[in-house]
């Protein structure tokens, strides 16, 4: 949708949505609206919505102009891009992750697009009452700001992966950072063409990295993640290029 578009739509609006008291109180805990002021909240929330979502929808596209801003409620948004006709998978971002908040924030193109890989939830805001808070209340652009950080630091986090590890290294760890997030019920969140383009490589390449991981202490059967050594596959891995986390300081649970 162009700008202008988007602007037409604006000025159309005459009446707010109300969230059901329950789907209110589930958008007050999430990370960017959690502890502010009850008029900022409801100023926030007055054209607000809660979607739930099945497996496969697309929330935009690449070239989109944003007139929502999405954060994950429940289940799993993928994020990837496009190019030559193949898919490359960016992030899985999970509860309480913010979309691509600078398409939002500045009014731009989203530069990739994002579909859910499990069905969900998700809490839309008007993109331009996103835009009149954060320019009037410090609290929530640093909101704002600490999603955009986090995806920043992510994105460096997976160029340092590309650098110092090898394909087959790369999805042991992840699968290993998914199995720690899970437990011992580790599944995998997405289809295994989506993993392998997120990863960086083609289907085909997969099946041939899943045997030798198979090979040095971590399988996938189906959809499952089973760590049969973990000493030896953290070797086969290596060390962590970015070992320090930052999901509980930037409030970040993207993958």
């Amino acid at each position: 949708m162009s700008p202008d578009a988007l602007e037409a739509v604006g000025n159309s609006r005459s009446e707010s949505f109300e969230l059901r008291p329950a789907d209110r109180a589930t958008a007050e805990t999430l990370p960017l609206l959690s502890g502010l002021p009850r008029q900022q909240l409801d100023r926030l929330l007055q054209f607000a919505s809660m979607q739930r979502y099945p497996r496969g929808t697309a929330l935009f596209e690449e070239g989109d102009y944003a007139d929502k801003l999405h954060v994950v409620v429940s289940g799993t948004v993928e994020i990837f891009s496009t190019c030559r006709g193949r898919e490359w998978g960016l992030f899985l971002m999970n509860s309480g992750d913010v979309l691509m908040p600078v398409a939002v924030l500045y009014s731009e193109p989203y530069l990739n697009s994002a579909r859910t890989v499990s069905s969900g939830r998700v809490l839309l805001l008007d993109a331009e009452r996103v835009r009149q808070e954060a320019a009037a209340s410090a609290q929530f652009c640093l909101r704002l700001g600490r999603s955009v950080a986090g995806q920043l630091r992510m994105t460096m986090r997976q160029v340092l992966e590309l650098k110092c590890r090898n394909a087959a290294q790369r999805l042991g760890s992840f699968l290993l950072k998914l199995a720690d997030r899970e437990g011992a019920t580790a599944e995998l969140p997405m289809p295994k063409r989506n993993l392998a383009a997120r990863i960086g490589m083609t289907p085909e390449t997969l099946s041939r990295t899943l045997q030798i991981l198979a090979d040095n202490g971590l399988q996938v059967r189906g959809r499952q993640i089973i760590v049969r050594d973990r000493s030896r596959i953290e070797d086969f891995c290596g060390p962590d290029p970015c070992p320090v986390s930052e999901s509980e300081r930037l409030k970040i649970n993207a993958l």
